[in-house]
């Protein structure tokens, strides 16, 4: 059963990371947590959205996970879909930072470090990364890169693979959240 952990006196973490959960695959939830858990920054905390989960195997994999990694806060939610999951999710977040992470995605171990690092040094609000690409089973695709000149490639399309943006938790309140449309 999933409660809202947030403790008055908690210390805030630098980033939160944001994850929205409806009925996934166990192997999959699991791989993507567990590269949370692998990461070398360590001041984090994850906002693990339950959107309505109905599978008995999705449940257990988070009840699992959040016996294992004190970081992951499970909160469960009415199905409302992705949308409002998320930005139910920026309703808890309480990092400077916010990072995206599916539950169908794994991290590189430094991602979180390097991005922190990035938006240290640059306040503009949000950083990306190129992607590898898998099979279902794992297999390595190919790279997706991500243009260089981003303001120039937003009028053409979305820049950023969301699952791999991290973002200024202040910027996005600012902006409303995520749009409904």
């Amino acid at each position: 059963m999933g409660v809202e952990s947030a403790t008055v006196n908690a210390p805030q973490p630098r980033v939160s990371v944001l994850m929205a959960v409806y009925n996934e695959p166990a192997a999959r939830l699991r791989q993507a947590i567990e590269s949370l858990s692998a990461q070398t920054f360590r001041d984090w905390t994850c906002e693990l959205i339950d959107d309505g989960t109905e599978s008995r195997e999705t449940l257990s994999v988070i009840e699992q996970a959040v016996a294992l990694e004190p970081r992951l806060r499970w909160h469960r939610e009415p199905h409302q879909g992705l949308t409002g999951s998320l930005n139910r999710g920026l309703e808890l977040c309480s990092g400077e930072f916010v990072a995206r992470h599916d539950t169908d995605d794994w991290s590189e171990p430094d991602r979180f470090e390097r991005q922190e690092a990035f938006l240290d040094a640059h306040p503009e609000g949000v950083v990306g990364s190129s992607i590898w690409l898998h099979r279902e089973d794992g297999t390595p695709l190919w790279v997706q890169n991500h243009p260089a000149a981003v303001m120039e490639a937003f009028p053409r399309m979305n820049p950023f693979c969301h699952g791999a943006t991290m973002f200024r938790l202040s910027m996005a309140r600012e902006v409303g959240g995520y749009r409904q449309e």
